[in-house]
């Protein structure tokens, strides 16, 4: 007597089904027509645990055995169905006279730098005398009562991928077969490429993977186009259907040959087919968040933090998950640089409650289709979908059982809960001698199951470069808080920044970094003597013996507006209020132009203002807007902003300002220009900037010069006959629209070309007069008048449109104001 068996001691499975008895039947018989369900001998419900041998191991499925009749051509099939995901892991036929066979080929299983080993290609069609078939998950095929001498062919072609090649004709494998008989296809150099092997086989590993996950998901149920040996190298990309490789060169691997590589481009299919399936008409659309997500599905797919491994051809990786990568310092305007962010919290919260939950939370938050241009609401947006899923009550207030964890891996990536703390403000316009104090006013707000802490909520002041005050802001309705500085003496700069604080105890400073690299400012007791907007042509010279700039070279124009991504390179508009649209920057690109195509590049480039005297001003101060950026290309943040001031019309100069920080805004510099250099009739401002090597993108602008002294002055300071206006003009107030309250005034502008008598009025749409703000002689230049609001009268006026209108040398020039309660 003779007997067998098989041992398997490390056998773990799930043996509740996921699926129904009938349901696999349904899947069992899929494209077949059942004559009968045959087996009635076996239990109510068939399931068996079926070992299946991958590599040096086996995977244990639980499995349906269903087995059914089919009439023409004759068959009795057995079908294994997997009883969690409906997977066909095993078909044959019982009746004996068919074609049958496996599908194998040679592939990188692991890495590119490994040698090629055989494995099964599953999902493969196979067409034998006009029937299609596909492959098991063992690569198997079957097809009964075939007519002898039937043609069979095949191609890199199947349910879930379908592959060609840019440079030539796509793997093909034909064979005329006999009834009965066993045929392989083995995919090898004969009649394929390794690119070609290797892109199917792990398109379908990445398919199989995400169904593994969500089985539930059909977005990427479909033949995926995948594009092998396009001639160019060193990338790989998704177009919105499919998926694209590069061949080899430039120091790089054939991108189809690298396992996370594929799985990085098909994570790309997976984030845009689960948003449109949501009805979201454009997929993901932030980039940052596109490639963070697409890195994490190879990352979490293999497990290991390093994308793209053997990319380069002496080895090295591609990215890597396992980072200290951090909003906002590490932000740069690259995406894949910008989602190492989300990747490396997602890597990590892998490492803090493991593989499994790390899948499923970083797959499922993506149903929330969290989204937006700017990338940290973005992300803000999807670190609150991981809470949702990780909630086990409905009520985020009381916070998840795992919050500590998910807050903590997120945070050190500068995106966690303490990321969520907004603070918004429109910097204060400068105050005026009929002004009690200073209102100072901020909106400050949070996820509403965090709230913000109202008690913890600070401005800090500081007067002529003073050590800062802190001041505690009340809140006056909703998120608007608010404090008073006390009114201080004429000739003062005000500078001041924000603090605030949520109920967990995280912290903001606002600006970001404030005090140590900018901050707001206004000045108090000071009069405008001289205002340049640069509408129009005063002096300003460009270029610098010195200069090397090869493109960005200094222009006054009207800004054409650039971005990368969702980052903002190059303003679109000047900063003038109103009707204004001309400043100083390097280089106007061209409407429909990339948005390095003018940038600085090569070098530096130099504007000068007009020589100005000083001498008559008691306490000058200079006041411009500069708008600078030096993070969205290949080197960010390496090249500095330079402003320096000279009193001996250049022969020396002072350092007025030395940056290599991006601010993508109109940025307000102020500064006293006697604290830096006396003041004579020699002075000079220049502002450079550069990209030297390495070459980065570099672009700047400035708009709206001020020269200013204290109000209290007696007399006039002589104007700058380079800088006097031409014409007479009044500019648009500032703000506007202008929300009338408490201390809050909007500015009007104007210049004059000579002295003249001036009246400044306020009237409403039915030409009644509501207040006179000036009235009487002036001096020719820069003149500012603020209104508060108030009628004659001194009741408030009410809500509408009103006009402000100057009256000078017979002439009349007026702008509408918008005023709100």
């Amino acid at each position: 007597m003779m007997f067998g068996s098989d041992f398997h001691p490390d056998l773990q499975i799930n043996t509740t089904a996921t699926l129904s008895l009938q349901t696999a039947r349904e899947i069992a018989s899929r494209g077949m027509q059942v004559g009968e369900w045959l087996g009635d001998s076996e239990p109510e419900t068939p399931l068996y645990i079926l070992p299946i041998e991958n590599e040096n191991q086996l995977d244990y499925h639980l499995a349906y055995r269903c087995e059914f009749s089919v009439e023409e051509p004759p068959g009795r099939w057995v079908s294994y169905v997997e009883a969690h995901s409906g997977e066909i892991l095993w078909r044959f036929n019982r009746v004996r006279d068919s074609v049958s066979g496996v599908v194998s080929g040679d592939i990188h299983r692991n890495n590119v730098t490994e040698a090629l080993t055989s494995h099964p290609f599953p999902d493969l069609f196979v067409t034998i005398g006009g029937q299609q078939i596909a492959t098991n998950a063992a690569g198997q095929f079957t097809l009964a009562t075939v007519i002898s001498g039937a043609a069979l062919s095949a191609k890199l072609e199947g349910r879930y991928a379908k592959v060609t090649r840019a440079d030539g004709n796509a793997a093909s494998f034909a064979a005329t077969v006999q009834d009965g008989q066993q045929i392989n296809i083995v995919w090898d150099d004969d009649n394929s490429q390794t690119s070609e092997r290797d892109a199917y086989f792990h398109t379908n590993i990445a398919h199989a993977f995400i169904k593994s996950v969500d089985p539930a998901f059909t977005g990427v149920d479909y033949s995926m186009p995948v594009r092998v040996n396009i001639a160019q190298t060193c990338n790989a990309f998704w177009d919105g259907r499919g998926i694209n490789f590069y061949r080899a060169g430039g120091g790089c691997r054939n991108t189809a040959e690298i396992p996370t590589v594929v799985y990085h481009e098909y994570g790309h299919g997976i984030n845009d087919m689960q948003y449109l399936g949501k009805g979201v008409q454009d997929g993901l659309t932030n980039g940052a968040m596109h490639e963070g997500l697409a890195d994490i599905n190879a990352a979490l797919l293999v497990d290991d933090p390093v994308v793209g491994r053997g990319f380069m051809e002496n080895g090295g990786g591609l990215r890597n998950v396992k980072n200290s990568n951090r909003y906002p310092q590490h932000v740069s305007g690259e995406v894949h640089n910008d989602g190492l962010m989300i990747a490396g919290a997602l890597w990590d919260l892998r490492e803090a409650l493991g593989l499994e939950k790390a899948r499923r939370y970083s797959h499922f938050a993506r149903y929330g289709t969290p989204d937006d241009p700017d990338l940290l609401t973005a992300v803000n947006e999807y670190f609150i979908e991981i809470l949702i899923l990780d909630d086990d009550d409905g009520n985020l207030a009381n916070l998840t059982p795992n919050f500590g964890a998910i807050n903590q891996v997120f945070s050190v990536h500068g995106i966690g809960a303490g990321s969520l703390l907004r603070i918004a403000h429109q910097e204060r316009s400068d105050a005026t001698a009929a002004e009690r104090d200073y209102l100072v006013q901020a909106r400050v707000s949070t996820a509403a199951f965090i709230g913000v802490n109202p008690n913890a909520v600070t401005l800090h002041y500081s007067t002529n470069g003073a050590n800062f005050q802190p001041l505690r802001m009340s809140l006056v309705s909703g998120a608007t808080f608010e404090a008073r500085i006390s009114r201080t003496a004429p000739g003062t700069v005000v500078s001041y920044y924000f603090t605030a604080q949520d109920n967990l105890g995280a912290s903001l400073s606002f600006p970001f970094n404030a005090p140590q690299s900018k901050v707001f400012s206004f000045l108090a007791g000071f009069r405008s003597r001289v205002f340049d907007d640069f509408e129009t042509e005063k002096g300003w010279k460009i270029g610098d013996p010195s200069d090397n700039a090869t493109s960005g070279v200094w222009e006054r124009a009207n800004p054409v507006g650039t971005k990368i991504n969702q980052t903002q390179v190059q303003s679109e508009d000047d900063h003038t209020p109103g009707s204004g649209e001309i400043c100083f920057v390097t280089g106007n690109a061209g409407p429909n132009d990339a948005a390095g195509a003018n940038d600085v590049d090569g070098g530096k480039t130099t504007l000068f203002s007009p020589v100005f005297d000083l001498t008559s001003h008691k306490n000058p101060v200079i006041r411009y807007y500069r708008w600078y950026s030096n993070n969205a290309g290949a080197s960010p943040g390496q090249d500095f902003w330079e402003v320096h001031v000279s009193n001996d019309s250049g022969k020396t100069w002072v350092e007025v300002e030395r940056t290599n920080e991006t601010d993508n805004s109109w940025r307000r510099v102020v500064f006293f220009a006697n604290k830096l250099l006396p003041a004579t009739n020699k002075m000079l401002l220049r502002f450079v900037a550069q990209d030297q090597n390495p070459g980065s993108l570099v672009e700047a602008a400035v708009d709206d010069f001020e020269i200013l002294d204290v109000e209290t002055v007696t007399e006039v300071a002589a104007p700058i006959a380079s800088l006097l206006p031409t014409d007479l003009r009044l500019h648009a107030n500032y703000p506007n629209p202008f929300r009338l309250g408490s201390g809050l005034v909007t500015t009007i502008r104007y210049e004059l070309p000579k002295p003249m008598p001036v009246r400044v009025a306020v009237y409403d749409l039915n030409g009644r007069l509501v207040r006179v703000l000036s009235d009487g002689l002036q001096a020719a230049g820069a003149h500012a008048v603020v209104w508060n609001g108030a009628e004659a009268s001194g009741n408030l006026a009410g809500s509408g449109f009103y006009f402000v209108v100057l009256e000078a040398e017979r002439r009349k020039l007026s702008r509408k104001i918008l005023v709100l309660k």
